[in-house]
């Protein structure tokens, strides 16, 4: 049933993306079993909203405004020579450049208004960051509903009205019995 139910998310899944990116569906849907009886919900992966820094603005900003939270690194290029491990800055110093630590960019994130701005220390908004919006891939998880004294949980009646289709399924592909074969007469 595992397989079966993963096939049918990723067949899906670009049905739902295209629902909540573009049709602004909701991103809950109820399940059902055939007969009506719900079991659960399956909750769609919604669009993202990330900052993308600007990487010039961003070192500037961060050297005037914290300093130690400006690092050395070394451009990946550097990682294909092969006497880079011990002597990098010295034999290659123009592959050693200064990136804003990711623990700075978290702490600016938050304190970054909607269009990607950010207060300097005299309260003056600096333009360090643009919003992206990164689409629903329609991918999602289930949530099921849960098991009372008189019912069971949502997954349970899954898997019990998926096990009767299948039983349903294999009587239909066996051939009925002749009721006259057997008897005398």
């Amino acid at each position: 049933m595992k397989e079966e139910a993963a096939a049918k998310a990723a067949e899906y899944a670009p049905m739902m993306a295209r629902a909540v990116n573009e049709l602004g569906m909701q991103r809950t849907i109820d399940l059902y079993t055939p007969d009506g009886t719900k079991v659960g919900t399956w909750n769609v992966s919604e669009p993202k909203i990330e900052l993308v820094w600007k990487q010039k603005e961003t070192l500037e900003f961060a050297r005037s405004e914290a300093p130690h939270n400006v690092e050395k690194v070394v451009a990946p290029a550097a990682l294909t020579y092969p006497d880079v491990i011990a002597y990098i800055e010295m034999t290659h110093p123009s592959l050693v450049m200064e990136q804003v630590r990711p623990a700075y960019l978290k702490l600016l994130a938050e304190r970054a208004t909607e269009d990607g701005h950010v207060p300097d220390r005299n309260g003056e908004l600096v333009k360090l960051a643009d919003r992206k919006k990164i689409p629903s891939d329609g991918k999602g998880r289930s949530g099921w509903t849960k098991a009372t004294k008189n019912r069971p949980g949502g997954r349970d009646l899954l898997i019990t009205a998926w096990r009767m289709r299948k039983t349903q399924a294999a009587r239909e592909l066996m051939p009925i019995p002749d009721q006259g074969q057997g008897q005398d007469g």
